[in-house]
């Protein structure tokens, strides 16, 4: 109470939770204190944050413990957890040796995981992961107000926790370029190679091994690409035209996406937004993505694939070689600069305001 008493806030604003403790959030309930939560992640539902499992696929069981006891059953340890809020850690992952080091356990995780049986799950960690659900959810339930970045992911939330209060947050960045509503960004595609960008790293909840088949696809049609891969260490890509420029600066992004036709955002798992697919929109890149990322609200049907379905996705592109991506616009309420955000913020919180009023 002290901290509520000494800051005196008007609204508190919550982009995650992971190691607050309850206690604040009731404190500040009962203080008549407006909270909202920004959907960030997946958290409130899941404690991987991302709906998908331990075996790469999308979660369909919703605050199930037993499956989350055997889903999380390889997650890190206490010992390991404090290590990883340290100092030293901090200052060691810049480096190139803990990258490099990150990578290999990053493959060994995914290997193990796929020896994960769900009968693996022991009735004591089934009872830890229901009290760990039941507590994130008597968190999440005391909130006034739910910004939702993008309408699939209100509808994922809103299956969850179907009495909250809700509202579409349109979400923006500094560094944007501004383009002129309505106006034509495609790019006309040549006799030369398509260029597509790829930002999303390795993991396979990302959809790489999707679009890596896709291409595998093309390459046999003698379709020619290069393939231009951005955001992590890739190592080995067995696959011909693939280049791996590593990680990008955010003062760096405008650059990469000028020599773009084509980003592809092929993610299983259920992005709540992908600011790269604005990003690329904005800086005039035609832009393909799976239907499981929120930003694909921004698209045309004849931009959107099925996640994780290869054909789908090379349906798409396609369609991109032929001209049917020409077209793309910028939706007319976007971009948003960092003053019409705080705006349209601003009224969120007021709107909370109102909820405690009513309540």
């Amino acid at each position: 109470m002290h901290l509520l008493d000494d800051a005196a806030p008007d609204v508190i604003h919550i982009h995650s939770f992971m190691g607050v403790y309850r206690e604040f959030f009731h404190a500040a309930k009962a203080s008549g204190i407006p909270m909202v939560f920004t959907t960030h992640d997946y958290y409130p539902i899941c404690p991987r944050c991302t709906l998908i499992d331990a075996w790469g696929q999308n979660c369909v069981v919703r605050a199930d413990a037993g499956a989350c006891s055997a889903c999380c059953r390889n997650g890190i340890n206490l010992r390991k957890s404090m290590v990883m809020q340290s100092g030293l850690y901090a200052r060691l992952k810049s480096s190139p040796l803990y990258n490099k080091f990150a990578n290999i356990m990053k493959r060994r995780m995914t290997v193990n995981r796929r020896a994960i049986s769900e009968s693996f799950a022991e009735e004591s960690y089934i009872d830890d992961y229901c009290s760990l659900l039941n507590y994130n959810r008597g968190i999440f339930e005391l909130f006034d107000l739910v910004l939702a970045n993008s309408r699939m992911t209100e509808e994922i939330y809103h299956k969850s926790f179907p009495n909250m209060s809700y509202r579409l947050a349109r979400i923006s960045h500094a560094g944007l370029p501004v383009k002129k509503s309505g106006q034509n960004i495609g790019r006309t595609y040549s006799n030369q190679p398509l260029i597509i960008g790829y930002f999303g790293g390795r993991k396979e909840y990302k959809g790489f091994k999707t679009l890596l088949e896709a291409l595998r696809i093309l390459r046999g049609e003698g379709v020619k690409y290069e393939l231009r891969l951005f955001g992590d260490d890739y190592g080995v890509v067995d696959l011909p035209g693939v280049k791996d420029f590593g990680r990008v600066g955010p003062d760096k992004m405008n650059d990469v996406l000028d020599t773009l036709d084509l980003t592809i955002v092929p993610s299983i798992c259920h992005e709540t937004f992908s600011f790269v697919v604005l990003e690329s929109l904005c800086a005039g890149v035609s832009v393909i993505c799976s239907d499981s990322v929120g930003a694909s609200e921004l698209l045309e049907e004849s931009a959107i694939f099925r996640a994780g379905d290869p054909v789908s996705l090379v349906e798409r592109i396609k369609g991109k070689l032929a001209g049917k991506l020409r077209n793309q616009y910028i939706p007319k309420e976007y971009p948003l600069s960092m003053e019409q955000q705080v705006g349209e913020i601003r009224t969120c919180y007021e709107k909370a305001e109102k909820e405690v009023t009513l309540a």
